[in-house]
C-alpha cells in the first residue's frame, strides 16, 4: 500500500510504502525507487536509513538491528565503502575503513574486556601491520596475519620485559631477542616454547 505523491503513474516525491510482509519504507521516491533521504524497516525489526539512489543506499546511511548490532558510515550501491562505525551484537566496536562491507585498511577495534587493536585490517580480519593492547597489560607492536600474531614484531609484559622477534600464528616462533633489568639475550623459539639460547647475556648500554 502507497500513501504519497505521483508522478507519471510513480511513485514520486514523498510517500509511505508498506508491503505486506510489514516492510515500510517512508520519505523521498524517485521512478518508483527510494531516493533521496528516506528510511527502510525491516519486517524482523531492523531499520536502515540514510541517502538513496535508484533504491540502493549512496552516501550516509546506518543499518540498526534488535540485536544491538549498528553499521554508519558511507555507502556505494548499497554496501559499505570507506569510513564507518560498527558496534558487534557483543559490544565490540570498530571505527575504520571498509572495502565492499568489509574491514579493510586503516582502523581502531575495542573490545568490551577492554582489549584494543590499532592497524590494518584486510577481508575483515587483522592483518598488516598493528600495536594490540591486551587486558593483562601487554603490548604488542607488529605484523598480524589473519588475525593472529605473525611476522615481526615485539611483545612487551606489563613488568617491561621484553621479547623482540619472529612470530607465527600468535606464538614467538625462530629467532628472538629477550629483554629484561636492562639486559638482553638472543634465542630460538618453537611454538611459543624457547628450545636454546644462542649468545650469551649481554648489558644494554645507554649512550648519553
Amino acid at each position: 500500500m502507497y500513501t504519497g505523491t505521483l508522478k507519471n503513474e510513480k511513485r514520486n516525491g514523498k510517500g509511505i510504502c508498506i508491503w505486506s510482509n510489514k516492510a515500510k519504507y517512508v520519505e523521498m521516491w524517485k521512478d518508483d525507487k527510494f531516493s533521496g533521504e528516506g528510511t527502510f524497516y525491516i519486517p524482523t525489526g531492523g531499520v536502515i536509513e540514510g541517502h538513496w539512489e535508484k533504491g540502493e543506499l549512496n552516501g550516509k546511511g546506518k543499518y540498526s538491528y534488535p540485536s544491538g548490532e549498528e553499521i554508519e558510515g558511507e555507502f556505494v550501491n548499497d554496501k559499505v565503502n570507506g569510513e564507518a562505525r560498527h558496534k558487534g551484537a557483543d559490544g565490540t566496536l570498530y571505527v575504520g575503513n571498509f572495502v565492499d562491507n568489509k574491514k579493510c585498511g586503516k582502523g581502531v577495534m575495542v573490545w568490551p574486556d577492554n582489549r584494543r587493536y590499532e592497524g590494518e585490517f584486510l577481508n575483515d580480519e587483522i592483518n598488516g601491520n598493528g600495536i594490540l593492547y591486551s587486558k593483562d597489560g601487554s603490548i604488542y607492536n607488529g605484523e598480524f596475519m589473519n588475525g593472529k600474531k605473525h611476522g615481526k614484531g615485539t611483545y612487551t609484559w606489563k613488568d617491561g620485559r621484553k621479547y623482540i622477534g619472529n612470530f607465527a600464528n600468535g606464538k614467538q616462533h625462530g629467532l628472538g631477542t629477550y629483554i629484561t633489568d636492562n639486559k638482553q639475550r638472543e634465542g630460538r623459539w618453537d611454538k611459543g616454547i624457547r628450545v636454546e639460547w644462542v649468545t650469551e647475556i649481554q648489558e644494554i648500554t645507554t649512550n648519553i
